[in-house]
């Protein structure tokens, strides 16, 4: 058995070769066995910007998020949430219809700036990046409380206003896009209930509950 040091962005790494010359993955690396490309965010962002009126006293946790008013499984994992991007049938919830084909790159475009898959896709909501109910709710949660009004400028296919549904808040819905519009619309058509259902049924992998 051979020890090797190796420095990985300037720390010192200790690793064990084999007789046959083969390296023994380390504890902290074998998680990571059977991954195709480790992990890869999405070449795109979007940023949220949180307005308020400004104040004279207390701290922003003091004045507007009320940290011990928040659910407890909140609490949990504040300030971060780990949620999967939405699957087909959360996006085509409440839709009916015919799937349409997704946009997509068109020949040339740059990878990293137009960001949807050049592939055949087909759905009946076609918009391009539905954003998780859950993730739109947790958001929601953090900022407001029942009863209070959510703007959204760029509406999309209209998951805040799905996750205002659930949460008890009202909600203002601005897009655009005329399509988009129409398949919010549809989407913003089904209940409470029927939405608590649909993500009760998605929880898996350790994930906190929101409803």
């Amino acid at each position: 058995m051979e020890k090797i040091q190796i420095n990985y962005k300037g720390q010192q790494i200790e690793l064990e070769r084999n007789e046959e010359g083969k390296f023994i993955l380390p504890d902290w690396v074998k998680k990571y066995e059977g991954s195709k490309a480790g992990f890869q965010p999405k070449p795109a962002r979007e940023i949220i910007i949180v307005g308020m009126k400004p104040f004279n006293d207390g701290s922003y946790v003091d004045k507007v998020l009320n940290f011990e008013a928040l659910p407890d499984n909140i609490k949990m994992t504040y300030p971060l949430i780990q949620t999967p991007k939405p699957a087909k049938k959360e996006k085509d919830f409440g839709m009916s219809g015919e799937e349409q084909k997704k946009p997509q790159r068109d020949e040339g475009q740059e990878k990293f700036n137009v960001p949807q898959k050049n592939r055949p896709t087909t759905a009946k909501n076609i918009h391009p990046t539905v954003k998780p109910i859950k993730l739109m709710s947790y958001l929601i949660t953090l900022f407001t409380r029942p009863g209070d009004w959510i703007l959204d400028p760029f509406g999309g296919s209209g998951t805040t206003g799905l996750a205002c549904k659930l949460l008890d808040r009202n909600h203002i819905y601005i897009d655009f896009t005329e399509e988009y519009y129409d398949i919010a619309q549809e989407r913003l058509q089904v209940s409470k209930e029927d939405l608590k259902k649909l993500l009760k049924e998605k929880i898996s992998n350790g994930q906190q509950e929101l409803f």
